[in-house]
């Protein structure tokens, strides 16, 4: 789930949400929840690379609030990138990828990604 050198110390821990929590719920200043399948599955690993978290900066998101598939999108687009040995860049990622938002009892839910 993380990428470190070995001498340094983990920087994350595991925390249960509540009956009232959800992924995208705010859990504060500097935690956020995530689909484990996210790491396990999508092959995204902590920290998140430059891009997507100038991704998460340019959505005004958090990580646990847009939906994992769109996680998924951010990496396949980085390792097409990195194929074609090009930068990635937020603009070029925002002509083919737009932005859908979902509501859920009057309040902001999930955000994703279409193309």
């Amino acid at each position: 789930m993380e990428q470190r050198m070995e001498e340094e110390p983990e920087n994350w821990s595991a925390y249960v949400l509540t009956e009232d929590q959800r992924v995208y719920s705010y859990l504060g200043k500097y935690r956020c929840a995530m689909y484990e399948f996210v790491f396990e599955k999508l092959g995204v690993r902590m920290p998140f690379s430059e891009f997507a978290m100038a991704v998460f900066a340019y959505l005004h998101l958090a990580p646990s609030q847009l939906n994992p598939n769109s996680i998924g999108f951010i990496r396949a687009y980085e390792l097409v990138c990195e194929h074609k040995k090009i930068v990635p860049s937020v603009p070029m990622f925002f002509r083919i990828f737009q932005i859908q938002r979902k509501l859920k009892d009057g309040k902001q839910c999930w955000v994703s990604l279409k193309s």
